[in-house]
């Protein structure tokens, strides 16, 4: 049977069920401990709720806390991200400045090396320049230097040639004078007749030693002991140049017919002028 628990308006609940009927104190202490244990019940939920969501709230606290950390963290990752960034960024610039200061400085270096490698290249090619015409002027000095030398030789030499010319003239002079003074009286007496024969010639004083000159041969070979043969062999020499001029300027006589160096030997004789010898 379904008991239906109505509460009148006004009425009391205790120990009264719907039909008024009086109630017994078990009945009350049975409802009494139901109710309890449903107040029990309902106050443990409360607790249980207000557990719960203390403990929900704590959780979302912590999670808040958690996600503020986090929320921190990733700030702080991405503050040390960006840092990190821009420390990397500053790095490479750091880096790029540097190896544009190594690769102005190599540069500078390098113009350095090609301005000093000019400068010595220029001051080597001025050394050689230099050097040509040092070398060029000694070559020339030396020559100039060798021309004179030869120069200087040549007239040492010609100095000498000269100085053997002058002794072996001394010495033909004194040979000559020795010869002059050997020559005996009776030999010019010998040759006065053939001395004569050129005054028929038209040779004025010509002297005896016209008949011996120089007491050498044709070939210059010194001549010992001069004979009559060697004084006709010139006058027959004399007479032929005169006949030759007579037949070439068509005289038909001898008088006054004069002679020329041409006409003589020749090698005039030492002790006779040669104002003697032209006519």
């Amino acid at each position: 049977m379904i008991r239906l628990h109505i509460t009148l308006k006004g009425q009391s609940k205790a120990g009264v069920d719907f039909w008024g009927k009086k109630e017994s104190a078990r009945e009350r202490k049975k409802k009494r401990k139901k109710r309890e244990r449903r107040k029990a019940g309902r106050k443990r939920k409360r607790a249980r709720e207000r557990e719960k969501e203390k403990t929900k709230r704590k959780r979302e606290k912590e999670r808040e806390k958690e996600r503020k950390k986090e929320k921190k963290r990733k700030g702080e990752k991405a503050k040390r991200e960006s840092e990190e960034k821009e420390e990397r960024k500053r790095e490479r610039e750091r880096k790029r400045e540097e190896r544009e200061k190594e690769r102005r400085k190599r540069t500078k270096e390098k113009k350095k090396k090609e301005k000093t490698a000019r400068k010595r290249k220029r001051e080597r090619k001025t050394k050689e320049r230099k050097r040509e015409k040092e070398s060029k002027k000694r070559k020339e000095k030396r020559k100039k230097g060798e021309r004179t030398r030869m120069r200087k030789r040549e007239r040492e030499k010609e100095i000498e040639k000269e100085k053997e010319r002058k002794k072996e003239r001394k010495r033909e002079r004194e040979r000559e004078r020795k010869r002059s003074s050997s020559w005996s009286s009776e030999q010019n007496s010998a040759a006065w007749p053939l001395a004569h024969t050129y005054n028929a010639c038209s040779v004025q004083e010509l002297g005896d030693p016209l008949l011996n000159p120089h007491n050498q041969d044709q070939w210059g070979n010194q001549i010992h002991g001069t004979t009559l043969l060697t004084n006709l062999t010139t006058a027959v020499i004399c007479l032929t140049n005169v006949a030759r001029k007579v037949i070439k300027r068509g005289k038909t006589h001898l008088t006054n017919l004069s002679l020329s160096n041409d006409d003589l030997p020749l090698k005039p004789p030492p002790n006779v002028s040669p104002n003697v010898l032209r006519s």
